[in-house]
């Protein structure tokens, strides 16, 4: 990722529109307005994965199943199941759900990529909000 930052012409707005994600996300949260919340996620992650292809030289950290996943994730909210997706700085997706899609998701997922190849994790104790 230090290449990006140092050589995408898009980081300094991607930090700008990150800084706004993160009020619409804290807002999301505060109102348990899950589809927001999901949605502005999986947006802000794409937005960072744009920086890789616009850095020099320009690299990716998509692989066939990244994309593979990706394409299920709407599939499945496109047939009325919940869910987004978010990745860091490699190739991983991370799937959010609320606890009642779970089963689904857990079930897709597992069909299409193997059942040691996903890992169910749960919320902690709770978000709190600080000023």
């Amino acid at each position: 990722m230090r290449l990006a930052v140092n050589t995408s012409p898009f980081y300094p707005t991607w930090v700008q529109s990150s800084q706004a994600d993160f009020k619409t996300i804290e807002t999301a949260i505060a109102s348990r307005d899950f589809e927001t919340l999901g949605h502005t996620s999986e947006q802000n992650a794409m937005r960072m994965h744009a920086l890789t292809l616009s850095s020099d030289p320009s690299f990716s950290y998509f692989n066939a199943d990244s994309l593979k996943a990706m394409a299920l994730i709407r599939e499945l909210r496109a047939a009325g199941t919940a869910c987004y997706f978010t990745m860091d700085a490699g190739p991983n997706i991370k799937i959010l759900c609320q606890g009642q899609d779970a089963p689904t998701v857990m079930s897709q997922f597992q069909q299409v990529f193997g059942p040691e190849s996903v890992v169910l994790t749960r919320p902690g104790n709770g978000i709190q909000i600080s000023d």
